[in-house]
C-alpha cells in the first residue's frame, strides 16, 4: 500500500503577496504560515503578512498551519511566546499543526539541554492550549543542538534539502526544498514541504485546534436558521388564513 503524501509550502512576509488560488491549483493542499518571531524574552514580533496570509489561504481552500521563529533563551521566555501565539491564533481556524522553528545560530551556545528544555516547554504549552504541536528544525540541528530522544513525543518537521536525504519515521513533515523551490502563485523562491499524515483529518477528528468549537458554532447557527424558517412558514400560513377571513 503506497504512503499518502500531502504537498504544501511554508511562507512568510519575505514571500510578498501570494496568490493562494494559484498555489492550490498547482497541487499544494496546505501552507505553514509564519506568525512572526519571538525575541530572547519570548515577546512576539508579528510577521507583517500573517493576517493577510491566514485569511487568503483559508478563503482559497487551503489547509493552514502556523510556525513561530524562535530566539527565546529561557523556558520562561518559551512559555511567554506560546501564550502570545495562542492569543494570536484565536481569530483563525488553524487546520494544520502549530510549529516552533528552532534553527537560529544565535541560540546555539545555550547547549543541547537548554535548547531542548525551551522546545519542550513551548510545545507542551501549545498542546495544553488545545493545538497540535510540532517541532521544525534541520537534520543538522537535531543532531548537533537538540536531545532528540526527549523530543520523540512530538512530530518533527525536518528541513533537509540534500538530494541524498531520506525521510525518517519521526518526520511528520519534510521541508525538502528551500531556495530552489518554486510554485505558481508565489514570486521567487518558496520552501516546499510534504506531510506524511492527514493532519487536517487528525486534528478535526480529535477536536484539536478548537475546530470542534467552530463546528459547534456553525451547527448552532444552522439550527437557529432552520427554526427561524419554520416560524416564518407558520407566520405566513396564519397571515394567509387571516387574509382569507377578511375578504
Amino acid at each position: 500500500m503506497s504512503e499518502v503524501v500531502f504537498e504544501g509550502i511554508d511562507v512568510s512576509q519575505y514571500n510578498g503577496d501570494i496568490n493562494f488560488d494559484r498555489v492550490r491549483a498547482a497541487g499544494k493542499t496546505f501552507v505553514m504560515i509564519r506568525a512572526g518571531w519571538c525575541g530572547y524574552d519570548g515577546a512576539i514580533q508579528p510577521d507583517t503578512k500573517f493576517d493577510a496570509n491566514m485569511n487568503l489561504a483559508a478563503q482559497n481552500g487551503m489547509e493552514v498551519g502556523v510556525y513561530l521563529y524562535n530566539y527565546a533563551k529561557t523556558t520562561v521566555a518559551a512559555q511567554r511566546a506560546a501564550a502570545e501565539l495562542l492569543n494570536m491564533l484565536k481569530p483563525y481556524q488553524v487546520t494544520y499543526p502549530v510549529a516552533l522553528d528552532m534553527e537560529d545560530p544565535l541560540i546555539q551556545p545555550l547547549g543541547k539541554t537548554a535548547l531542548t528544555d525551551i522546545a519542550v516547554t513551548f510545545l507542551n504549552a501549545i498542546e495544553q492550549g488545545g493545538y497540535y504541536a510540532i517541532l521544525y528544525t534541520s537534520s543538522a540541528w537535531m543532531q548537533s543542538f537538540l536531545e532528540a530522544q526527549r523530543l520523540t513525543p512530538y512530530d518533527w518537521w525536518i528541513a533537509d534539502w540534500r538530494s541524498t536525504a531520506k525521510r525518517q519515521p519521526q518526520w511528520g513533515m519534510w521541508q525538502y526544498m528551500g531556495s530552489q523551490g518554486r510554485v505558481d502563485g508565489v514570486t521567487g523562491p518558496c520552501d516546499l514541504d510534504r506531510a506524511y499524515k492527514d493532519y487536517a483529518s487528525i486534528i478535526r477528528e480529535n477536536g484539536l485546534n478548537h475546530l470542534d468549537s467552530a463546528s459547534n458554532l456553525e451547527k448552532e447557527l444552522a439550527d437557529a436558521k432552520q427554526e427561524a424558517e419554520l416560524w416564518k412558514s407558520k407566520y405566513d400560513e396564519l397571515f394567509s388564513g387571516l387574509q382569507a377571513l377578511l375578504e
